[in-house]
């Protein structure tokens, strides 16, 4: 299904380590933790979500539900499967 999978390069993580979008219809929120080097989803925040999220981090914000993601994933492999992936770069 076209949009239904999206990939994130690094670059663009650290560049936007807290990132709301949507695939599918769905609102999500991409979180990613520099020091750590953890990539967490999260579904449908809220613009006053984000922002608290920018300012305080994930570990103080609360109600949002956690997402399964598959990190690490080779890209020659990933693209044969989904060749449709959106790629945020």
């Amino acid at each position: 299904m076209l949009g239904s999978q999206a990939a994130f390069t690094r670059s663009f993580l650290q560049s936007h380590p807290v990132y709301p979008f949507e695939l599918g219809g769905q609102r999500l929120l991409i979180v990613y933790d520099a020091e750590h080097g953890i990539v967490s989803l999260f579904d449908g925040p809220a613009n006053d979500v984000v922002a608290e999220i920018a300012k305080t981090g994930i570990d103080s914000v609360e109600g949002l539900t956690r997402l399964p993601i598959h990190n690490g994933v080779f890209w020659m492999v990933w693209a044969h499967r989904f060749p449709e992936t959106l790629v945020f770069s």
